[in-house]
């Protein structure tokens, strides 16, 4: 195994392993699950503004559809609701 492949893999382990993992879990002190399961819908996107920054990927009008169709739901899903008297 070579030198790249031991830094990939601890890379991969660090950040998208062990600090995925803690900032899902300071999200649940903070939100409902119902709340931080819509924010795993949000991992494409990241991955895809990552591959513009990095790599040098290009956009299409079909990222920007999708990226506000998932803001929208988001929003959708976190907005206070009026609590309703019975």
């Amino acid at each position: 195994m070579g030198k790249n492949t031991i830094i990939l893999i601890g890379f991969l382990g660090i950040f998208s392993g062990a600090l995925g993992f803690y900032l899902w879990t300071l999200a649940l002190t903070r939100l409902s699950p119902t709340q931080v399961a819509v924010y795993a819908n949000v991992n494409p996107a990241v991955a895809i503004i990552l591959g513009v920054l990095l790599l040098g990927e290009s956009l299409s009008w079909a990222f920007f559809l999708g990226l506000g169709t998932l803001v929208v739901g988001v929003l959708f899903v976190n907005w206070p609701q009026k609590a309703h008297s019975v």
